[in-house]
Formats: structure tokens, sequence, C-alpha cells
């Protein structure tokens, strides 16, 4: 498993607040290279960590994985089940850093409710598995309901601009969130890209020491207020 990127709290932050995330991302393919074989199959990542804290790589991170998997002859796979769709701004989190990579999973968004995911690949890789048979199914595979929406939700984000407007709301949002972290020093970051940002709520802002009771208690106050 690759370090985190995290720009905020990564051990690879000199003291003058630079993140030095090359000498991080080589250390942990170093890492990887010394417990393995050298015969890597892929490599998945989220373009932003949503579930592991909102950590958005800085520019340039995703092109420099992309090269080491090229190195190591490693697929690279985008999980955009959160990031996907339009949420971060661009229709794929992967647009902003022009990365393509052989993979890319969506669900959640892609069937606003329903169970509904997806697998996008590249014509080349597609070919091949036609053409060696190989079949992947479930006992829900193409089902037409599912489907029909998850064509119907894209639709609509295209037509709408909903990518568009994910960015320039995000701004907006992001506008106010710094507004209150000048003002309490409870908030030790924000981060994020479109409509897709979270808070890192801490004791202090020295030390960065996380307050999770101080979390729970924002998450409940925000749910009870919905």
């Amino acid at each position: 498993m690759l370090p985190s990127p995290d720009t905020y709290r990564s051990r690879f932050i000199d003291d003058r607040g630079i993140y030095d995330w090359r000498s991080e991302l080589d250390m942990g393919f170093e890492m990887i290279d010394r417990q393995s074989t050298g015969s890597l199959a892929a490599c998945i990542v989220e373009p932003i960590l949503s579930s592991g804290g909102v950590l958005e790589p800085p520019e340039g991170y995703m092109a420099a994985l992309a090269e080491k998997c090229r190195e190591r002859e490693m697929q690279l796979i985008f999980d955009e089940a959160q990031t996907g769709l339009g949420r971060t701004g661009h229709l794929f989190a992967c647009e902003r850093d022009g990365v393509v990579p052989q993979y890319l999973t969506l669900s959640k968004t892609l069937g606003a409710g329903l169970p509904l995911a997806a697998m996008l690949t590249t014509a080349t890789i597609e070919e091949t598995a036609h053409e060696r048979d190989f079949l992947f199914y479930t006992t829900h595979a193409s089902d037409p309901l599912p489907a029909a929406v998850g064509v119907k939700v894209v639709e609509i984000i295209l037509r709408d601009r909903m990518a568009e407007r994910a960015a320039r709301l995000g701004e907006r949002l992001k506008d106010g969130l710094h507004s209150l972290q000048q003002r309490y020093d409870c908030i030790g970051d924000v981060r994020g890209r479109g409509l897709l940002l979270g808070l890192d709520l801490v004791k202090d802002r020295s030390s960065k020491t996380p307050d999770p009771e101080l979390a729970q208690q924002v998450a409940a106050n925000a749910w009870n207020s919905a």
C-alpha cells in the first residue's frame, strides 16, 4: 500500500511547510518493490481520497504515479465511485491531472440511488478481452432498469452542465470554509475540489492533533439541522 498523499500531515513536509511528495512516492514504490517479485498487476487509487479524509494529491502526483506504473508494466485503475460524474468540477476527477487510466470504475452517483456500477476501459483492452473470451457476469448484470437510470443520469449531468456548476459552487463553499478557518482555530485545514470538500478539525493548529470528538459533534449537529 502506498502512503496517502497528505498535504497537511505527511512526514515529508519540512519545516518550511514544503511537501516533498515525489520522495514520498519514490519511498512507497521502493517498499513495494522490496516486498514483491516485480510482477505487479495493477495500482488502484482514488484521484481524491474521499473517505480517507478528502486528501487531494498535489498537481503532478497522478502523472508521476502513472509513470511509475508504466515502468513496472502495471495497469492503473481509478476508483471514481465518489469523485466521478461532476462532483469535483470535472466529469471525472482525473481530468484535472490529464491522466488516462487503463480502467475507471463508477457507481453510487451513476445509479441515483439504484444499485448500478460501471467499468470503463480502453478499446484495446476491450478487444483483447473479447478475443480471449473473458466473461464476467452476476445475477443482476445488465438489468434494464438501472441501466436506463444510468443513461438518464449521464444525460442530465451533461445537459445541465452540473460539473461546471459544482466547480462554481465549490469555490463559493470553499471561500466560506476558509472564512470560518480564520475565525476558529479548531479548523486546521480546508481541502478538496469542487463540491467534494473536507475540514480537518484539530485540538490545536501547532500540533495538528485531530479532535474526533469535535468532529462527531459537528457531524451530529449538521445531520440534525439538515
